[in-house]
Formats: C-alpha cells, structure tokens, sequence
C-alpha cells in the first residue's frame, strides 16, 4: 500500500515539473517569435504571453541573483532547466531507495 502511494506521489511531482519545464519552453519560444514578429497588443498570442510571462518570469529573476545576464546574454534559463532536472534526479533517487528499502 504504501509502494503504491509512494508510486502515484513520484508520478504527480513528476508530471508538475514536466509541466514547468514545459511552459518555460513556450514561454522561450514565443519570446523568440515576439522578438521577429512584433504582433498586435490585442492579439491572443500576446495574452498568452503575458499569462506566460507572470508565471515564469519570477523563477529567472531568482536565477538571475546567481548569474547574471552577460553581456546581453541571459543564462536564466538554462539554470531553471538544470535546477529541475536536478530536482527530478533526485526525486527519482529519492523514491527508487524508498521503494527498494
């Protein structure tokens, strides 16, 4: 019983940092496409990246405290991806030890 609640906790973590990892990446992209493409203010896309932007934009400014845009370029990103792949490794390590005890 408690394997399979152990089993159905990993799954769920797992899936939500899926799914951060997930939006940051539109969120990314659709910069990317804004940045060429200067669409309307009344644009859908544009809702869509301003939601993006309030949830996303608060998790790089805290890795911006750690590294810093250099020169125009910003590793925030990249540091976001590492923080939860770091994470999931270690949930995964975590869960494969609980379940193997």
């Amino acid at each position: 019983m408690l394997n399979r609640f152990l089993i159905f906790l990993y799954f769920i973590i797992n899936s939500a940092l899926q799914s951060i990892a997930v939006v940051m990446s539109i969120y990314i992209l659709m910069g990317w496409i804004f940045a060429v493409v200067r669409p309307k203010s009344n644009n859908a896309f544009v809702k869509i990246y301003s939601f993006l932007y309030e949830k996303v934009e608060p998790l790089f400014e805290y890795c911006r405290q750690f590294i810093p845009p250099i020169m125009g370029l910003d590793f925030s990103p990249i540091l976001a991806f590492l923080a939860i792949e770091g994470i999931h490794y270690l949930l995964t390590l975590l869960f494969t030890m609980l379940l193997n005890f």
